[in-house]
């Protein structure tokens, strides 16, 4: 692996692939669709190219890769079902021809566990569990709709691996950590039943590592789970998490009957009604991504990626709150 593509290069997930793909020797180029976004990948060492994943007569620049890492997508509802579809579903079709296009031997997908929710409890679930025959909601049915392009492009000359993630963290996270100090700032955070349930994480390190491993030893047509070496109950993991940044999370909880129902009366005119609008489905695919047991196993990816944890959650949690100290001083 020496000279490698990347995309979505410039976010949270990306820049630490970058940076390790870097540190092991290889040439890396990042799809940047912004200036800023061309020189955040510059100072990380890699090269930008300009373009962007929706428009694909822009990838016309793109050179011959050994591997493509496709990273980039999206988790904003806000524009509605259709524009994440047009992005995490179109715009891995795009990179699939170009891969095909320029004979890139091997692509990496980052893609999610919430393809595989279908709104049970799901427990020590490796990766022969089968999707649901509907998923939760847009970004889950995106994502699902991407793999399928993956799998099904893979052929004697083109490898595809997909990675599966959980909830992930770390330094430098400006999506997660940040909506949920936002809710606990305008005191809407509540923990469902307690938050005394197992919950899968893996901290940003241990995913690129697992990224790393997938593109030198990740068999075609494979998905691998890459989690953290040991599992906490959510409340133990956000506790922990959000107090590294100096905040107390409060103790008010609600039952989990209690919150399908609020999202049941939610969305009901939808269901009702013939309306324009998007059926609001987000917090339900919230809810059941997060608001119950919901745990994986990556046997596999440590039989056959060679996968090990690269950091522990002592190690990460401290180093979370010296990321906070340096923020709250800045």
């Amino acid at each position: 692996m020496t000279n490698v593509f990347v995309t979505g290069g410039s976010g949270f997930i990306g820049q630490h692939l970058v940076k390790k793909l870097k540190q092991n020797g290889a040439q890396v180029f990042v799809l940047a669709r912004s200036r800023d976004a061309a020189t955040s990948v510059s100072a990380l060492g890699a090269t930008p190219v300009m373009g962007d994943l929706l428009r694909p007569e822009s990838l016309n620049k793109l050179h011959k890769f050994d591997t493509v890492f496709h990273l980039a997508g999206t988790l904003d509802h806000g524009p509605g079902p259709e524009a994440m579809l047009a992005i995490n579903t179109g715009g891995t079709k795009n990179i699939v021809e170009y891969c095909k296009k320029i004979g890139v031997k091997k692509l990496v997908y980052l893609s999610s566990l919430a393809v595989i929710a279908d709104g049970s409890i799901l427990t020590d679930i490796d990766e022969q569990h089968p999707m649901p025959k509907k998923n939760i909601g847009s970004y889950a049915s995106s994502k699902a709709e991407a793999e399928k392009i993956v799998l099904s492009a893979a052929d004697e000359d083109l490898a595809t691996v997909i990675i599966r993630a959980p909830f992930v963290w770390g330094p430098g996270d400006n999506f997660s950590l940040p909506k949920l100090i936002e809710s606990i700032k305008n005191k809407y955070f509540s923990w469902i039943d307690q938050g005394n349930y197992l919950f899968s994480t893996c901290h940003v390190y241990n995913l690129v590592a697992g990224l790393a491993a997938a593109a030198s030893f990740g068999k075609s047509k494979h998905v691998y789970y890459i989690q953290d070496g040991e599992t906490l109950t959510i409340r133990q993991f956000l506790e922990t998490l959000i107090e590294t940044q100096g905040i107390k999370v409060p103790s008010r909880s609600t039952s989990r009957k209690t919150l399908k129902l609020i999202c049941d009366l939610i969305e009901l005119p939808w269901r009702l009604l013939p309306l324009r609008s998007h059926n609001p489905t987000h917090l339900r695919e919230t809810m059941v991504l997060m608001g119950q047991p919901f745990y994986i196993t990556s046997r596999k990816a440590e039989r056959e990626l060679h996968y090990e944890p690269v950091i522990s959650f002592d190690e990460g949690f401290s180093e979370m709150r010296k990321d906070g100290l340096l923020r709250a001083l800045n």
